[in-house]
């Protein structure tokens, strides 16, 4: 009885917001390819509407976010397995794509936005 006491009030504590182990790798991504991204970006250099561009870009960098999410993973996964090569390859993309997301988060113009998302292109 205490022990389901002490969850309740961590769910009250937490807002609800714990979430185990188990369902934080049963969650889902669609991961984010090169020639999907290139679409992407074509429509958002296209777009002449400033408030459809700039939802078009947030969703890019959403899409950005969630890519970093998918290796970092990996380079876990690769740690645990014991596997050094993968896991210098996928921190060498790690890496890269923090730079792209990076050029596009200093970026101050449309064509220095979509120079960094093409650059993110080139890091998947």
């Amino acid at each position: 009885m205490n022990l389901k006491i002490a969850l309740a009030a961590l769910m009250l504590v937490s807002g609800g917001s714990y979430v185990s182990q188990a369902q934080q790798t049963n969650v889902t991504t669609q991961p984010v390819s090169a020639k999907s991204f290139e679409s992407k970006i074509a429509a958002y250099e296209k777009e002449k509407d400033a408030a459809k561009a700039q939802t078009q870009l947030d969703n890019m960098k959403q899409d950005m976010m969630g890519s970093l999410s998918e290796v970092k993973m990996a380079i876990h996964k690769a740690s645990q397995a014991g596997d050094n090569a993968a896991q210098t390859k996928l921190t060498q993309s790690y890496e890269s794509r923090v730079q792209a997301v990076t050029g596009v988060q200093n970026a101050t113009d449309k064509a220095t936005t979509v120079a960094a998302l093409k650059a993110f292109v080139k890091a998947l």
